[in-house]
This record gives C-alpha cells, sequence and structure tokens, in this order.
C-alpha cells in the first residue's frame, strides 16, 4: 500500500505540473499584452541606470573604426556635418556638462594673465605665448593656443557631437565660429576634444594654430601639424577608444592611431603604418617612403579636397540654455 500510494502521488504530481506548464504556454491575448507592458516597462526601468544605454547607432553609414557619416550633408561635392537631432543633442550635453564648465574654466584661467607688461631687459621663461604690439608698448597675451583661435570670445566657439568610430557612443568636438575673419559658419577644423569614461568626460585632444584637426568625407580623421617649413604634413588617422586613458591630455593626443603621413620631413614623403610613423626620423630617410614634389601636391591635394564643413552648434546657446556664465 505504501508503494501504491508514493507511485499514485507521483503520479499526480506529473500531473499537476504538466498542466502548470500547459496552462503557461497558453496566456489570454490580454495577459501576453499585460506581460508585454511590463516587460517594457522593466526595458524603460533599466535603460535609467546608465545614460548610454540605448545610444548604439546602427545607421547603414557606420563602419567601425571610421567615424560615423550619417550626419554629412553632401552639395556639389562638398560635404558638411550638420547634428541637428535634438533628442542626442540634449542627451550628450547632460553627459558632457563637465567639459564645457571646464572649457569656461580655463578660459578665467588664462584671461586673469592677458594684456601684462613685460621688462625685456630681465630674462625669464616664457611659454605657451602669443605675443601681441602696438604704438605704446609691447605685451604679451597668455592662453591655449585654442582660447587665442576663439579670440578669447566664448560667442566665437562651436561645438557638436560625433561618434569617431562608430561605436554607437559620440564624442564632442569643439571648433570655432569665425575662424581668423573667415566668415564662414561651417568651418571644419575642430581644436580640442573630448570622449568619456566610465560616463565621465575626458580630454582625448587639444591643438590649435599648428595643430588642426578635421572630417574627412572617407569616414578618417585628419590632422595637420607643422613644426616648420621643413617638417610638416598631414596625418590620416582613426580613432581608438580602448587606447584612450582616465586622464585628460594637456597637449596633443590619446587614442588617435595614425594610418598614414603624407608631407615634408627634410624631403617629401608618404609613409604608410603606425609604427613606421612613430619613428618618423627613421621612415623618412628610406626610399621607398620618399616621393616626387608632384606626388607630394597630388596626395597633399587629394587628402585637402576630403575636408568636411562643420554646422557648429553655439556654446553661447549652450550657456543660455544651461544657465551658465562667464
Amino acid at each position: 500500500m505504501k508503494k501504491y500510494s508514493f507511485v499514485t502521488s507521483l503520479f499526480l504530481l506529473a500531473t499537476i505540473l504538466l498542466l502548470s506548464s500547459c496552462d503557461g504556454r497558453n496566456h489570454s491575448e490580454e495577459e501576453k499584452e499585460e506581460q508585454t507592458e511590463i516587460d517594457e516597462s522593466n526595458d524603460e526601468d533599466n535603460s535609467t541606470t546608465s545614460d548610454l544605454d540605448g545610444l548604439s547607432n546602427e545607421q547603414p553609414d557606420a563602419e567601425p573604426g571610421l567615424y560615423d557619416r550619417t550626419y554629412l550633408v553632401e552639395s556639389d561635392g562638398n560635404y558638411v556635418y550638420s547634428l541637428h537631432d535634438q533628442d542626442l543633442i540634449d542627451k550628450y550635453d547632460d553627459l558632457y556638462a563637465p567639459a564645457f564648465q571646464e572649457t569656461i574654466d580655463s578660459l578665467k584661467e588664462v584671461s586673469q594673465w592677458q594684456s601684462q607688461k613685460y621688462d625685456f631687459k630681465q630674462s625669464a621663461s616664457l611659454s605657451n605665448l602669443v605675443w601681441n604690439k602696438s604704438e605704446d608698448s609691447q605685451y604679451i597675451q597668455t592662453g591655449s593656443y585654442f582660447e587665442a583661435d576663439y579670440n578669447f570670445d566664448l560667442n566665437n566657439l562651436g561645438y557638436t557631437y560625433v561618434d569617431l568610430n562608430s561605436d554607437g557612443v559620440f564624442e564632442l568636438l569643439f571648433g570655432v565660429l569665425d575662424y581668423y575673419g573667415s566668415d564662414s559658419k561651417t568651418v571644419g577644423y575642430f581644436e580640442r576634444a573630448y570622449t568619456l569614461v566610465d560616463e565621465k568626460p575626458v580630454k582625448v585632444y587639444e591643438g590649435g594654430s599648428r595643430v588642426l584637426f578635421w572630417l574627412g568625407s572617407d569616414g578618417y580623421i585628419y590632422e595637420y601639424g607643422s613644426s616648420g617649413a621643413a617638417y610638416s604634413g598631414t596625418y590620416k588617422q582613426h580613432f581608438n577608444w580602448s587606447s584612450v586613458g582616465s586622464n585628460n591630455v594637456d597637449w596633443e593626443t590619446q587614442g588617435f592611431i595614425i594610418d598614414e603621413f603624407v608631407g615634408y620631413w627634410e624631403v617629401p614623403v608618404h609613409i604608410i603604418g603606425a609604427d613606421s610613423i612613430l619613428d618618423i626620423d627613421e621612415s623618412s630617410k628610406d626610399p621607398n617612403n620618399q616621393i616626387s614634389q608632384e606626388e607630394y601636391r597630388a596626395l597633399d591635394n587629394e587628402w585637402n579636397a576630403k575636408i568636411v564643413g562643420i554646422d557648429w552648434l553655439k556654446f553661447s546657446d549652450y550657456m543660455q540654455t544651461h544657465n551658465l556664465s562667464y
């Protein structure tokens, strides 16, 4: 009896579990809709745990390793990067808020040292300065190249967001609206850039004057650099987020991988490969990397033709929207 009772109990238990399982696979449509609503609600709740969730960009123009060209606009063979997706802008305006404040603070710092008198009979060690002359006197205007380029005027400063390596997370770029009286509102050079590391802004590029970056219509990022007439040229590169550290750069770059160099290094050269370019002094001596003047001009013109203009958002509008002051 005990054995029969035990087997019977097992049979009844299995039957109950089977019926329960069958019921679970056949919810009414109303119950399915309720469950769907719950799942979607949970997804929305989970998305708030990180400001970066749900921002993956799957646009067809996004190529891994190159910047996302979804927002390129072409007209008569000329390209302009024009981002006006307000939801995306608002999202990254909040994420990069410390970078905007840092830009304001850096201007405040350098502005404290402008227009100082200097006695040229005394010796001194000078760095990061811009010379100014007037009929009355000579004085020194200090500041980074970047502040000098936008003429120490935040109304002349622009910004935009670009996914520099098509990983779904956008970087912040700063540039000049009116570049040395160019009267153009779509100047393509950017002189400061930030990315997000652990959801915090980290500066990956600081330049200006002799170091200028631009976006190429081919998806690459280009940098012009000059150390004088005999040592200058353009670097073709891409952005590798995984090589970015957790600290700001003070000058130059981090995270940018050089693919090619075209320019003068005592002689015209075209050097391919990051390792070769890192040792450019030696690589420029290799006859295989040396090119003729005509070849240099052709490549230089080809690369410069790829410059993408940028339809900048105004830094002053950001300040007004977020109640910031200088």
